[in-house]
């Protein structure tokens, strides 16, 4: 769960990056999870992985700002993966 749902998104962002930067800006969209804010017992690694997606997105923003590159995450209220 973490590696589908966290770190895929950190290393195709960390791929994007320089491209993106050398292009002069971009933008990132991540997918969250109202799961990132309200875990449950039936779900902690899906809870935990997009929990970490939204720190992620927002150490992303705060960093790559400077170079025009946005970083923002959606969450999406649904249904839960079994």
């Amino acid at each position: 769960m973490l590696d589908t749902n966290l770190t895929s998104a950190f290393l195709a962002s960390r791929a994007a990056y320089p491209i993106m930067k050398r292009s002069g800006g971009g933008k990132i969209i991540n997918i969250g999870s109202m799961m990132s804010l309200f875990g449950t017992s039936f779900a902690p690694a899906y809870a935990a992985s997009k929990g970490g997606i939204v720190q992620l997105t927002r150490a992303m923003a705060s960093g790559w700002a400077r170079d025009n590159i946005q970083v923002n995450a959606v969450r999406r209220a649904g249904s839960i993966p079994s």
